[in-house]
């Protein structure tokens, strides 16, 4: 699959979103792309009613000129429990980021290949981490597979289940082993998102030292707690051994407000973490299920913005530090 057989309209977002982003009118934001995307908005009737679409390109030159400067950020999705929606948020994250006109590279972590397959990009026919740590290729660079014009993957599969052992047998130095790669992929790529499997080893590891946050994604459930502490031990291990600083941002999801324990719970993380707890949280939805059966983003379900959508959003506005005001 290359990017010239997606349909680039999934990416973009609306001139509802970009006025709501921008603090200004819908109108506002017609009477902007006549300046910025003049052609396509020739060929859009005066009477149009319905909600335009903005291209990530053209996001990004309104942004720029407005005096936003995109940032250069890699993120690791991960938590050793499982069931946390870990890879739906990283992709979601990564989508609405584009929609706004980052360079997102996924890195797909995990064996089981989810976020891989979710994006339309079917492993068995393309390079892998362990084929880079096998050195059947120099640069890590050689296995970015095209998803749209401005989103990139490099996949995973079922191969990748070696990569932890292949490191150690190899005796390849963790606090390093990402970092030099990383920090050539982001003279390409504004954003890594890297989706990581529920467990720990040498090659989860290697990419805490080379993002610079680490989100990690927790239901407000009895488990919560059991395991945070344990994350937060390896955490604080790794992070003495290595002489390296982890930066974690604990995102709750799956939250409904409706339910008295699920809210009590929120308090006493907020409580015991408060200063690695992100100000929002995703509350408990549907969509998140639907889109990953239908392999599309929370954007793409045809029907008005849910609570999934509205919330990912504001992760994403609030991580990047897009918010602007007339």
């Amino acid at each position: 699959m290359s990017f010239e057989q997606v349909d680039q309209n999934r990416y973009c977002i609306t001139s509802i979103d970009f006025a709501d982003l921008l603090s200004i009118t819908r109108q506002s934001v017609q009477t902007m792309l006549q300046k910025y995307d003049p052609e396509r908005s020739a060929s859009i009737s005066p009477k149009n009613r319905k909600p335009i679409l903005v291209y990530p390109s053209i996001s990004r030159k309104i942004l720029m000129d407005r005096g936003y400067k995109y940032q250069k950020k890699a993120i690791a999705f991960q938590l050793l429990k499982g069931g946390v929606g870990k890879t739906s948020l990283a992709k979601n994250f990564g989508i609405r980021a584009a929609g706004y006109g980052y360079k997102v590279l996924f890195i797909d972590i995990d064996h089981q290949s989810n976020l891989t397959s979710s994006l339309g990009v079917y492993s068995q026919q393309y390079l892998t981490l362990i084929d880079w740590l096998d050195n059947k290729v120099s640069d890590l660079k050689e296995l970015i597979v095209p998803v749209s014009e401005n989103i990139s993957i490099i996949p995973s599969s079922i191969r990748n289940a070696d990569l932890a052992e292949q490191i150690q047998r190899r005796q390849r130095n963790i606090a390093n082993l990402f970092s030099v790669p990383f920090s050539e992929l982001k003279k390409n790529y504004d954003l890594i998102i890297c989706d990581c499997p529920p467990a720990i080893g040498p090659h989860v590891a290697a990419i805490y030292f080379a993002v610079d946050t680490v989100v990690a994604p927790v239901v407000p459930d009895e488990f919560s707690d059991e395991g945070l502490q344990e994350m937060f031990s390896i955490w604080k291990r790794l992070g003495a051994e290595y002489s390296k600083n982890i930066n974690i941002k604990i995102l709750i999801n799956k939250h409904d407000t409706r339910v008295k324990s699920s809210c009590e719970k929120v308090l006493s993380l907020m409580s015991h973490y408060k200063d690695f707890m992100y100000p929002l949280y995703v509350r408990n939805s549907s969509d998140f299920l639907t889109a990953s059966n239908q392999k599309k983003s929370l954007w793409e379900l045809g029907k008005s913005a849910g609570t999934a959508s509205e919330d990912v959003d504001m992760i994403v506005r609030y991580e990047l530090g897009l918010g602007f005001k007339e």
